[in-house]
């Protein structure tokens, strides 16, 4: 990250930027599952909405605070000067990364101590007959077999430091199923697939609405310069910490309710009964700022609809939790094909929105994708009703890729 920063501040021409942005996707793609994996292994079910949403806190700071000084910095000493600053930031991380940074990866070689233990053949029985009588002689003079055990005391060596802080862990993992096992959870398991829809509309309806400002507002009868756009970002971060707060709160008390009711059953469908509200909630906020800004009004009212919307965004990310509740063995793979998916849509909708714009106007084209933002959102309907049973006709797959991911992250 550190090097594509150094690079980018110094590039100039378009296929440049290109290029570093691959790299950079490249690099920072690992934090879209080790923290996920993370709060799987760490925290209990009825913590993990809560945990997930501070995460999602501290990813927000990075994707709406940071633009917002960039912006002002850019505005001031030029663009290439929040790049500089970028890199020299990452150049500390990174020798931060050296330092304290030590491998995690568990190699497993055996369960313990081999030892060579006497045979007892009396621990050899075969059934007699009550009817035989008679005396029973052993022969004990003859040396007798040995046999292989493990013993429960195994000796264990803790790593150097040296040895915690190597580069390269070798493992006896098949690479290609690092690249195919995603793909097949996305598909075969129905959980992921509608968790990845969920998170990716979400994300791509905030781009949608963030590319029509940094399209529009920087002309009449706005005129906004640098430092006022990423001011405008202040709305959508403060709803959608708001959100997350009550979204994770309240997912989680909700399935310790609904799971008194169910005899102390725990389904991860509960979780989903919480969608409603942000279903509409979020529907509502884009309708606002879609409307609004389609009528140029003041700013003020533009930024209410990109506030409500950030609320309605905090609190429905319940349905990415829903996942990591049904599959959670496997959540690494799982995350890989969301994240994907997530940026596709983005992408897609990008590409297509200034055409779109051009062809229906800026008020039909917001009120169209007012209505797709909440139909894709109803999905968590059907999810309910038909949820566990998908989980358990998948079970079997389910059960299969989880001992293949287990037996790989084990070396």
């Amino acid at each position: 990250m550190a090097g594509v920063c150094f690079g980018t501040a110094r590039i100039d021409s378009v296929k440049g930027l290109y290029a570093t942005n691959l790299i950079c996707g490249l690099a920072g793609s690992t934090n879209e599952t080790i923290v996920q994996m993370t709060i799987v292994d760490l925290f209990f079910i009825h913590q993990r909405s809560r945990m997930y949403a501070t995460y999602s806190v501290a990813a927000t700071i990075g994707s709406f605070l940071v633009p917002l000084a960039a912006g002002a910095q850019a505005a001031s000493q030029g663009w290439r000067w929040s790049y500089w600053t970028l890199a020299i930031v990452n150049t500390v991380i990174f020798f931060c990364f050296l330092i304290f940074f030590e491998e995690s990866k568990y190699v497993e070689n055996s369960f313990g101590q081999s030892v060579l233990e006497p045979q007892n053949d009396l621990e050899q029985t075969t059934p007699v007959s009550a009817s035989l009588k008679g005396e029973v002689t052993l022969d004990l003079s003859q040396p007798q077999p040995l046999r292989q055990t493990l013993s429960d005391t195994p000796n264990y060596t803790v790593n150097s430091y040296r040895q915690r802080m190597r580069l390269i862990t070798p493992t006896r993992v098949n690479i290609w199923q690092l690249f195919y096992r995603p793909v097949e959870v996305l598909f075969c398991l129905p959980a992921v697939l509608f968790s990845a829809i969920q998170y990716g509309f979400i994300l791509a309806w905030c781009a949608v609405f963030t590319s029509a400002q940094a399209i529009i507002m920087p002309y009449e009868p706005w005129n906004f310069n640098e430092t006022q756009m990423g001011l405008l970002m202040l709305a959508p971060f403060i709803g959608l910490v708001i959100g997350l707060a009550v979204g994770g709160y309240v997912g989680d008390k909700m399935i310790v309710y609904f799971s008194k009711r169910n005899n102390g059953i725990y389904e991860p469908e509960m979780r989903l009964y919480a969608q409603i509200v942000p279903c509409i909630v979020s529907t509502a906020g884009f309708l606002v700022f879609g409307i609004y800004l389609s009528e140029y009004a003041h700013w003020a009212k533009c930024t209410v609809g990109t506030l409500i919307y950030g609320l309605g965004w905090g609190m429905g990310l319940n349905s990415t939790t829903y996942a990591i509740d049904s599959y959670s063995g496997v959540i690494g793979e799982a995350f890989v094909s969301i994240s994907f998916v997530r940026n596709i849509f983005s992408v897609i909708l990008l590409f297509a929105l200034e055409p779109w714009f051009a062809a229906e106007g800026l008020r039909n084209s917001f009120i169209t994708m007012g209505v797709l933002c909440f139909v894709i959102q109803l999905l968590f309907i059907p999810m309910i009703i038909f949820g566990k049973r998908a989980r358990v006709i998948t079970a079997d797959r389910y059960n299969r890729m989880a001992s293949a991911v287990k037996a790989y992250s084990r070396g």
